[in-house]
């Protein structure tokens, strides 16, 4: 989810790399697994979340207030 959200506006690859705190090889293999699932597409080495991507983001954003907001 932080690399779709990352990638919202656009971002090179380097940029992911920093702001997510994953390695190359890591960075790459996500990027690659979010593409195949067309979350996140790549045009002239910047990656941009895709509209399914945006629907991921908002889904996982409502999974995680739901965990904090159930009673324990």
């Amino acid at each position: 989810m932080e690399i779709l959200k990352e990638a919202k506006r656009g971002t090179k690859k380097t940029h992911i790399l920093s702001r997510v705190g994953l390695s190359f090889d890591q960075t790459q293999k996500y990027l690659n697994a979010l593409e195949k699932a067309e979350f996140i597409t790549e045009e002239s080495g910047f990656w941009k979340t895709t509209e399914k991507g945006f629907h991921v983001i908002e889904a996982c954003e409502i999974c995680s207030r739901l965990m904090r907001e159930a009673p324990y």
